[in-house]
């Protein structure tokens, strides 16, 4: 899970729902986006830096992954 764009979007107040409409993609996309389980295009990272109101290197900060070694 991408921590730090999980707990921007609670401290938001927005549900992923709302948040996918408002960045123009489809709930599903965000919700793997949020759970790692694909890398978000440039586009992406910007819209949701820019509805959420953080810089994209907070959201996607490395130390981040969502791939937990094993």
């Amino acid at each position: 899970m991408r921590v730090a764009l999980k707990i921007a979007i609670l401290e938001s107040n927005r549900t992923q729902r709302i948040l996918a409409r408002e960045t123009g993609m489809a709930e599903s996309r965000l919700s793997d986006i949020v759970r790692g389980w694909v890398d978000p295009r440039e586009d992406e990272k910007e819209a949701l830096a820019r509805v959420l109101n953080q810089p994209v290197a907070v959201l996607f900060q490395e130390g981040n992954s969502p791939h937990v070694a094993a």
